[in-house]
């Protein structure tokens, strides 16, 4: 959807292309980050209905180690913006974790 939206879907055939591995490794890739996005969104408003918004941030948090490591798994470049990327989240997670520690010791 938000290919569409950006109107970005004319840029997939030469991103496709421009990727280091084969097309069927992209297109698995995109398909699966599609499909893990909108069970990752179910899920987190369904822990927040459920169990409390606190777990649901929890588990958000955790997730962002996950993306970190999709880099080494599949063995891609990375590349200055990347790495920048991947600092600024990382430093978010430690804030977000420090944060939720302290409220528990608050509590």
């Amino acid at each position: 959807m938000g290919l569409l939206v950006g109107s970005e879907e004319h840029n997939l055939k030469s991103e496709m292309n421009g990727f280091s591995k084969e097309k069927g490794a992209y297109v698995m890739a995109m398909v699966g980050q599609a499909v893990l996005w909108q069970i990752n969104r179910v899920g987190i408003v369904g822990l927040v209905f459920s169990v409390s918004s606190q777990l649901s941030n929890v588990i958000n948090v955790s997730l962002i180690e996950v993306s970190r490591h999709n880099n080494f798994f599949f063995m891609l470049q990375i590349h200055g913006g990347e790495v920048d990327s991947i600092l600024v989240i990382t430093e978010k997670y430690e804030l977000q974790r420090t944060n939720i520690s302290a409220r528990d010791r608050d509590l």
